[in-house]
């Protein structure tokens, strides 16, 4: 999500942008509300780039401290080393889940963008087609935002 996902995501964002901007008056409905979904997705999904990179600084494990602490065997470094852990751990999960929401409030605008984008600017004589593109950029859309509002509630990605 961090290393790959999330950075190829906010360069496509940035991507959609571009092009939105150079689109003929009237080829999209609404391509202002396009443009502002796709640079908030770009935002979003770098600064999830960020927290993932910051969470990662307090990624440490036992074998780690073994190696950098070789009298980690002594009672008085293991408390220290246990803490050291612990600490560094809760930091870890915090920034890690405020990253894992970031990403999903990308996808999320990113979605919504794509499927403003891809309402038709005249509702007569659109292909059926153009309106299935809606339809299941709709259906993207809603399921990111039921899948961002539950890992929200349920308490598996609280930051």
């Amino acid at each position: 999500m961090g290393n790959v996902a999330a950075p190829f995501l906010a360069g496509f964002s940035l991507t959609v942008f571009v092009i939105t901007l150079t689109l003929k008056e009237g080829a999209a409905r609404w391509p202002d509300l396009a443009l502002l979904l796709f640079m908030l997705a770009a935002f979003i999904l770098i600064a999830t780039v960020q927290f993932m990179f910051w969470a990662r600084h307090h990624l440490v494990t036992p074998r780690d401290l073994m190696d950098w602490y070789p009298d980690w065997m002594q009672p008085f470094r293991r408390t220290q080393l246990s803490r050291y852990l612990r600490v560094g751990n809760g930091r870890f999960r915090r920034r890690a889940n405020v990253a894992r929401v970031l990403y999903g409030l990308g996808l999320l605008c990113l979605f919504a963008g794509l499927t403003i984008l891809a309402v038709p600017p005249e509702v007569a004589r659109t292909p059926a087609l153009r309106w299935a593109a809606v339809w299941v950029g709709s259906a993207a859309t809603v399921a990111e935002f039921v899948w961002v509002v539950l890992a929200l509630t349920s308490g598996r990605l609280r930051p």
